[in-house]
């Protein structure tokens, strides 16, 4: 009989433990009640660093991310690739606030500097329309430093195969907050 009780005993210990352990694991699977996975998103406010040259409406369209959906925090990162690969913003940030039952969500962004001028300093031997063909970004267009930088290499070859081997070309962007071109 003692070996049955025995039995007995560490069989109820070991059923004891499993069912402790078991809602241990749920309660980690489970998200913390203040926590925004899964929760309804009330509003989307978005915030804009610098000027507001891209439309709020433009922004919404390009995320997954809408008012009276579940949160998700993969949609979440999805949209700020989404944002930034389209080059519609430059930053962004989206910041969820738990209020209750439901998220609000903070949208930061500022958007990617359009051009707006392209000006040059120091030439004498070309005019600023020679010069100006040698760079391939267009203005009112998203900023492109990768053109900037091809424009640069044409500039600088251009003088060379004018006899100024010596030549450096440099170029620096500036943003004017107020209208956000750059």
């Amino acid at each position: 009989m003692n070996r049955a009780v025995t039995a007995l005993f560490q069989l109820s210990l070991a059923c004891l433990l499993a069912v402790v352990f078991s809602n241990q694991a749920n309660a980690q699977l489970l998200p913390a009640a203040d926590t925004p996975e899964g929760k309804i998103i009330r509003s989307i406010d978005v915030q804009y660093l610098g000027a507001a040259v891209v439309d709020r409406n433009r922004i919404l369209a390009n995320m997954k991310l809408r008012e009276g959906l579940p949160f998700s925090s993969e949609d979440q990162h999805e949209d700020i690739i989404n944002l930034r690969e389209r080059r519609i913003v430059e930053f962004v940030d989206i910041d969820p606030e738990v209020k209750g039952n439901a998220v609000d969500l903070t949208v930061s962004v500022m958007a990617t500097g359009t051009l707006g001028s392209i000006t040059f300093e120091g030439q004498t031997r070309f005019d600023n329309k020679e010069l100006a063909d040698q760079v391939n970004a267009e203005l009112g267009q998203p900023l492109d430093e990768e053109k900037l930088l091809e424009g640069k290499f044409n500039i600088e070859e251009l003088y060379r195969e004018k006899g100024f081997s010596d030549v450096s070309v440099t170029y620096r962007t500036a943003v004017d907050r107020e209208t956000g071109f750059t």
